[in-house]
């Protein structure tokens, strides 16, 4: 699970590869995110599942973070994301998910002030 950040945060999302097949094709990653990690509301271009190996991952679906409105997916649970939602998650304690899907693999901040990967 150690590998690239998902981010430049001083809190990083770990990604591993699981299976891959270049940039369009059947993707598998496995996220590792530490407690108190926030991803601003964003979406991505291809339909994924979501699986929670460990811990609790809160999303949300909407245009900004409200952590009011979000739900609980806990260990084990399941979400298929459509493209083009618009949705936001965190956690409150370390946790690891499995991403799947077809790719290529992207994501765009719904506000781009948000991406931590660009300067402000």
């Amino acid at each position: 699970m150690d590998g690239c950040a998902a981010d430049t945060a001083e809190r990083r999302a770990h990604r591993g590869s699981i299976r891959r097949s270049g940039q369009s094709g059947t993707i598998r990653l496995r996220l590792k995110f530490p407690a108190g990690y926030k991803v601003a509301a964003h979406i991505h271009p291809n339909d994924y599942n979501v699986t929670v190996l460990s811990g609790t991952m809160y999303l949300g679906m909407g245009d900004k973070f409200d952590a009011a409105q979000g739900q609980a997916l806990k260990s084990g649970g399941f979400l298929h994301l459509p493209k083009g939602t618009h949705h936001y998650e965190w956690t409150t304690e370390d946790t690891v998910i499995e991403l799947s899907g077809v790719g290529p693999v992207g994501m765009t901040y719904l506000n781009p002030a948000d991406d931590p990967s660009k300067p402000n």
